[in-house]
């Protein structure tokens, strides 16, 4: 059973519902090797105290439209994947968003004004799920503490301008600004673009907008953040989505064949 909960505002999950009714420090870069993560660290805690903490201090975007778009693209991608997830949206205009272990969603308003359709934002939404599915920030945050073993992340989050609560955040996939992220090793990159394009086009989403996606944000001024943390180089990702990609169209209309379309855009 898939259950999202949406943090909002009461009057604006009114009109959510609807509108949608039938719809940097320097620390040590984490090894690719993946490392156990000590029996002390929780991660999904760890996960839950930094979204609490970007909640508690980010404005939310109070655009029903906005929310109801992103909302639908959510649901496409992550249905088949079931669970408990808690979804955020932002007001802020840098296009970007970010999944963290235990289903907590973040995503700024600003990025349906530079992806095109629904397409390109569920590219962008998959591709952190990927993340989180193939357990990326686990195994960062494996390797950083075994460079480090007195890190404690668990205390620096929430502490103000503090160099290792900016880590952790990093290392769970929030994508920060100023050149602060750790970015993502190319594999694991790699990993993501693939299995990302999958659950796009298993939600019936066209794989085909992928590459736009990346295109539009590296377009974007404002697209810093998310850029440097899923930083793939020279055209590993061009790459790595064009191998991918008959399998991902032959997924999408094997979707189709029995599903109707995703329509996130009439809600745009």
């Amino acid at each position: 059973m898939l259950f999202i909960r949406l943090f909002r505002a009461l009057t604006v999950m009114a009109s959510i519902s609807l509108l949608t009714a039938g719809c940097s420090s320097k620390s040590p870069r984490p090894a690719v090797a993946q490392l156990p993560v000590p029996a002390a660290v929780n991660v999904n805690r760890l996960a839950a105290k930094a979204f609490e903490q970007i909640k508690a201090t980010t404005p939310l975007d109070e655009d029903a439209h906005t929310n109801a778009h992103i909302i639908c693209v959510i649901d496409a991608v992550i249905r088949s994947r079931g669970g408990d997830w808690e979804v955020a949206v932002f007001r802020k205009d840098a296009p970007s968003a970010f999944v963290l272990p235990g289903g907590k969603i973040g995503v700024n308003g600003g990025i349906v004004r530079v992806l095109r359709n629904q397409h390109q934002l569920a590219a962008i939404i998959a591709h952190g799920v990927a993340h989180m599915i193939a357990r990326h920030p686990e195994k960062r945050i494996g390797a950083a503490l075994h460079n480090r073993p007195e890190l404690d992340l668990m205390g620096a989050v929430g502490l103000s301008r503090s160099p290792d609560s900016a880590l952790a955040l990093s290392l769970l996939g929030v994508p920060l600004d100023g050149g602060a992220s750790v970015p993502f090793d190319p594999p694991q990159e790699a990993e993501a673009d693939r299995l990302g394009l999958e659950l796009m086009a298993r939600a019936g989403f066209n794989p085909k907008e992928s590459p736009m996606a990346w295109r539009n944000l590296a377009a974007n001024a404002r697209a810093g953040a998310i850029l440097n943390l899923h930083a793939a180089p020279g055209d590993q990702r061009g790459a790595t989505i064009d191998a991918g990609m008959a399998s991902a169209v032959a997924l999408q209309a094997q979707y189709l064949a029995s599903h109707k379309k995703p329509d996130c855009d009439r809600i745009r």
